[in-house]
This record gives structure tokens, sequence and C-alpha cells, in this order.
């Protein structure tokens, strides 16, 4: 399987997403501070997820069909996960943000990134 990373900004220099199809690779992870791992089933897990600015959010898509994670502002969009496929978001400054399985849109959670107090 090939590992394609796409990168963009999002809502100017607030955030980069980092969206990977495949394994994660060594040089991702070095781009993070921290990882915060985000399963995907039939629910998020965990539904709520909190970092640090740096730290990135790290999808996994460990159901038997596809899936998606998308702000409920269109602050992001992993696009389509098929089963086993990932997607990375690091986010630079403090944000709140809902989100919904784009292709399931009853399935919720809540990225919060947050200084350290």
């Amino acid at each position: 399987m090939t590992n394609n990373i796409i990168k963009h900004r999002i809502f100017g220099p607030v955030a980069l997403a980092i969206a990977a199809i495949g394994f994660a690779s060594a040089a991702q992870a070095e781009e993070c501070n921290d990882i915060h791992e985000i399963e995907i089933t039939h629910v998020f897990t965990p539904g709520d997820a909190y970092a640090k600015p740096g730290d990135c959010f790290h999808f996994t898509n460990v159901h038997n069909i596809e899936h998606s994670a998308v702000g409920m502002d269109r602050e992001f969009n992993t696009g389509i996960l098929m089963p086993n496929g990932t997607a990375w978001l690091r986010f630079d400054e403090p944000i709140v943000i809902p989100y919904v399985c784009g292709v399931h849109p009853l399935m919720t959670g809540v990225l919060v990134v947050e200084e350290e107090e």
C-alpha cells in the first residue's frame, strides 16, 4: 500500500492538516509534538479528544465500511477513509472543533486544542 500524503493549510496560519492514506511514516510522527489516536468504528473513540498546539490527531478507520471526519464548519475534512485508512490533523493554535462523519452524520466528536495552564 502506498503512503500518499496531502498537506494543506486550513483557515490561514491557524492549523496545518495532514491527510494520509495507508500507514503512518516516521516523518509524519516527527511533525507532531504528541499523537492522539482516534479510532473509527460505528463511533469515534474517544468522542472528545484533547491536545495541545503542535500535537496531532491520528484517525484510523478500524471498521469494515468507509467513514470520514469533517469539521462542522468545514475546518477540516479527512476525505473518505476506507477500512484501515488513516488521516493526520495538526493544529498549531487553540481551537474547539465539533465534527461528524461525512458518511454517517449521526457519528459525532469534538477536537479540543488548548494551551497548557
